[in-house]
């Protein structure tokens, strides 16, 4: 914010500004209230006055705090007062209003502006922590600590007034339906996670949920206040998830805790999603689902359910990916300050660090501190930013969702001495691994005729039943084909079960096939007289083709795996697996590396020079080739479960040892 009279905070005092808001003049007349000009007072003072109260420090005690914070007594009386944290969306930078701030004329945006006026119009609170103000957002070095307060600044503020937005037509039916459902039912309790369970709620939801959701006119106005862009900024959810207690704001409408009301209806919309018109906002679902799994307060329960937690920072990452920030740093440092282990980590915000450093000292501490989860993000994006392979670009969507249902590593995990090796900053890492085997052939894509209408291509489109008998062909050569073709022998002794069991599994656990009879077999028919994965769909339910929901369930995901660009490949050891798009080439290397649940594709490369920065020096040394770039992580059928570890006779991997792969 431009033209704010800025004096320097010491750090060791863990110093803070405060935005005292001017009373509206007593002369102006209601309808003039809104125009009235913005003026305020800021005033500096000390976060550690409003850790307990005063009265609960012994006489010695407090005589020793006032020598600490002398600075900040008026006439014996320490300024600590209690102040409420402002939660906003900033908004476009370009928009600025004019406001007062000790008696000096300065701009602020107009969100913020719009925020404030409104606070001072319609509630009692005055004495406010605003980081757009309280922080001198163009000194880097002050802002790097402040940030690493932020969470103690608003779990120790009296409450958090969230700014919604200007109001609009339907607005205020969203807050006064949204207010309704909290009253009748703030004794009860129904979590988004215990919906995707297969939870059902008390009755009293339900009932409340079914007459909002049969109700357009509430539903959407719902639907609308939760795409507002409040719920897509990342700081909201430290702000809403340190909090002791909620107001929001929308234009002059006052509510409380409405996220409440939000968490209930997400939670209905997860097992309802059939039933309701428009859905619910997924960075909303995304922002109330993370706020209400992951609690910061240091007086956490010991008998909170066990999705109620604390959480660490690669879960957080994990949970608000998809959220916005106008400053790419905050990607991180916004969830640093409400993760369990930000300390551990020893992750420090510093804003004058380049985005990609950041990144990669993050992904370095992370995978020290044994989150091997961070290959699998790395692997599933298309990155923005020149980084090492291994480093997620926070910046950019990361898809999560791979690996979540499988175990591949079954518990194995890399050897404190390979983690502990892992410098604070570097170009590689080394990382222990066991190599499944090398990519030797590749299934062309499944064609658009094949998935889709056979009447978008040639008079002579290739049918789903062709490419799947190309795929059995690849597995299952002729002793005469043996010797002159290339493509590998599969371990596989029926081809037929064991490709339907590739694109069933790929999905996920199947409860539902293990109860079937020869479901694979079952199945693999069904796709064999296909012309294309649609029609086989359009055609269920006619007498040729009796509707079957496990059976049309299991066709839909193929279709969903297949339309991905996903290709069916073999290993030179006869493993059967499935490249994420057109990522993976022949002679990339299928590897299982312990702490990551799914193996991961990882390309050779030449001799490189290597790059390892610590606190003291930065080295480079050349080193022979057998390094590697992480391409992707894979499926390969038949170890997603740990069976690699199997001691068994007949594993053909029971000899395989452990080797170290450096990765670029």
């Amino acid at each position: 914010m431009s033209n704010i009279p800025y004096q320097p905070l010491i750090q060791s005092r863990r110093e803070i500004r405060l935005v005292i808001l001017e009373d509206i003049d007593n002369a102006t007349s209601r309808p003039n209230i809104p125009d009235s000009p913005l003026k305020c007072e800021m005033i500096t003072t000390s976060l550690d006055l409003y850790k307990i109260p005063l009265s609960n420090y012994p006489a010695h005690g407090v005589n020793k705090l006032r020598n600490a914070l002398a600075r900040y007594f008026l006439d014996d009386q320490p300024f600590s007062k209690e102040f409420f944290a402002v939660s906003y969306v900033w908004g476009n930078p370009a928009a600025v209003c004019e406001t007062e701030i000790n008696g000096t004329a300065a701009r602020i945006g107009e969100s913020l502006h719009a925020a404030l006026s409104s606070i001072r119009n319609n509630t009692r609170f005055r004495i406010l922590w605003v980081d757009a103000l309280c922080i001198n957002q163009s000194d880097n070095k002050e802002k790097s600590w402040q940030v690493q307060q932020m969470a103690a600044i608003y779990s120790r503020a009296r409450a958090t007034i969230s700014w919604l937005g200007p109001p609009s037509q339907d607005s205020n039916l969203a807050l006064e339906t949204l207010t309704e459902l909290d009253k009748k039912t703030s004794r009860l309790s129904w979590f988004i996670r215990e919906a995707k369970e297969g939870g059902r709620p008390p009755s009293k939801i339900k009932n409340m949920a079914l007459q909002i959701a049969g109700d357009s006119s509430r539903w959407n106005a719902i639907v609308n206040m939760c795409a507002r862009p409040y719920w897509t900024r990342i700081w909201i959810f430290q702000e809403m998830a340190c909090t002791r207690d909620r107001y929001f704001l929308c234009g002059d409408s006052v509510v409380k805790d409405i996220d409440r009301s939000i968490a209930l209806l997400f939670a209905w919309q997860v097992t309802h999603e059939e039933t309701v018109g428009n859905l619910l906002d997924p960075q909303c679902f995304s922002m109330v689902d993370s706020v209400q799994t992951f609690r910061f307060h240091g007086d956490f329960p010991a008998d909170a359910p066990y999705y109620i937690r604390p959480g660490t920072l690669h879960e957080i990452l994990g949970k608000l990916n998809t959220l916005n920030t106008t400053e790419m740093r905050d990607k991180i440092y916004a969830p640093l300050g409400v993760a369990t282990d930000r300390d551990e980590l020893g992750i420090v915000p510093d804003y004058s660090k380049d985005l990609d450093l950041i990144f990669t000292e993050t992904a370095c501490a992370l995978l020290r501190a044994g989150y091997l989860g961070v290959l699998l993000s790395a692997s599933s994006q298309d990155k923005t930013l020149q980084l090492p392979s291994w480093v997620p670009d926070w910046s950019t969507n990361i898809n999560g969702e791979f690996g979540r249902t499988f175990r591949a590593d079954k518990g194995h995990s890399q050897r404190s001495s390979t983690l502990k090796a892992i410098p604070s900053l570097s170009d590689h890492v080394i990382l222990d691994g066991y190599v499944v085997g090398k990519i030797a052939w590749i299934h062309n894509a499944c064609p658009t005729t094949a998935l889709g209408s056979l009447s978008s291509e040639s008079d002579t489109p290739l049918t789903f039943a062709d490419w799947l008998k190309q795929f059995e062909v690849a597995m299952a050569p002729t002793n005469e084909q043996e010797d002159s073709d290339t493509r590998p022998r599969s371990g596989y002794n029926t081809p037929e079960s064991a490709i339907e069991e590739l694109l069933c599994a790929v999905g996920g656990p199947r409860p539902v096939w293990s109860l079937l009879a020869n479901p694979y077999l079952r199945a693999y028919k069904a796709l064999k007289s296909a012309n294309s994965l649609r029609s086989l769909l359009q055609d269920s339910g006619d007498d040729s083709h009796p509707e079957d929901p496990q059976l049309m369930g299991y066709i839909k995901r193929v279709l969903q795996i297949l339309e991905t660009g996903s290709r069916p490949y073999l290993t030179d050891s006869g493993a059967m697996g499935l490249t994420e798009k057109d990522k993976d080439s022949l002679n990339d290397l299928v590897v299982l590396i312990p702490g990551a649940s799914v193996p991961c594709v990882l390309r050779p490369l030449g001799r490189r020079e290597m790059t390892t920065s610590t606190s003291s020096s930065s080295l480079s040394t050349s080193q022979p080739s057998g390094h590697y770039q992480l391409v992707s992580a894979t499926y390969i059928h038949g170890i997603m479960d740990g069976e690699f570890f199997n001691n068994k006779k007949n594993n053909i991997y029971s000899t395989r040892q452990v080797q170290s792969f450096t990765l670029f």
